[in-house]
């Protein structure tokens, strides 16, 4: 290994390790709260996560220095019913929905020095153990995670890139005009939220049918082809 691939190697570990260390400290200054979520605020901020997921943020009712608080949470996607009662971290000065997913970092960690290692160093046999601990690594972060969302959130829809949705009983009488309310609203109930996230879906299923049998008949044909 020459010198300057150690030196790469280490300045990446100091930077994940870097982040891990934020991570944490921001973790720790947090205290726990149990909070409510009274509904939803339609958001129209194109992130990615908002954009694949409902465009809908929970606002939650919690107590903070004996004062009752209402905010949405920007960082949180999941869609369940009114009155649910979550469990969040709340700092000094700003409302997280942290995780308990540091493990991730450690995981990115042990996949950087392995890819590294194989790219110059394929004889040694450390390669096979680093890639025996990324997954052993992983395989623990994905337990963490699936706690950790179960104990605070009672559901695993923030483990899925797309939330299903349900169509509403009464979505044959509703118009673009309510539509359009739900997403001027403060606040709307959860039922108003899926109406209008199963109305989006609804509008881009067929773009989504299309492509599916794109790929599908993509990989078909390098797999007969092969």
């Amino acid at each position: 290994m020459t010198f300057e691939l150690l030196g790469l190697i280490l300045f990446c570990i100091i930077l994940l390790l870097s982040a891990l260390i934020k991570k944490y400290r921001q973790w720790q200054k947090s205290s726990s709260i149990d909070a409510k979520i009274i509904g939803y605020k339609y958001s129209s901020i194109e992130s990615l996560f908002l954009t694949i997921s409902t465009n809908f943020l929970p606002v939650i009712e919690y107590k903070n220095n004996n004062r009752e608080v209402i905010s949405p949470i920007k960082n949180l996607n999941i869609l369940v019913p009114d009155d649910r009662i979550i469990k969040l971290r709340l700092s000094a000065d700003k409302l997280y929905c942290l995780k308990a997913n540091f493990m991730h970092f450690i995981f990115l960690i042990v996949v950087l020095i392995f890819a590294l290692t194989s790219l110059y160093m394929p004889k040694y046999e450390i390669v096979h153990y680093f890639l025996m601990a990324s997954v052993f690594f992983y395989g623990v972060a994905i337990i963490i995670y699936i706690k950790d969302n179960l104990k605070r959130y009672g559901t695993l829809q923030n483990l899925l890139f797309f939330i299903p949705s349900r169509r509403p009983e009464n979505y044959e009488e509703m118009t673009e005009a309510d539509f359009k309310r739900i997403e001027e609203s403060d606040l709307v109930s959860y039922e108003e939220a899926m109406a209008h996230y199963y109305h989006r879906n609804k509008k881009s299923e067929k773009w989504i049918f299309l492509l599916s049998i794109l790929v599908a008949g993509y990989l078909l044909y390098k797999i007969l082809g092969a």
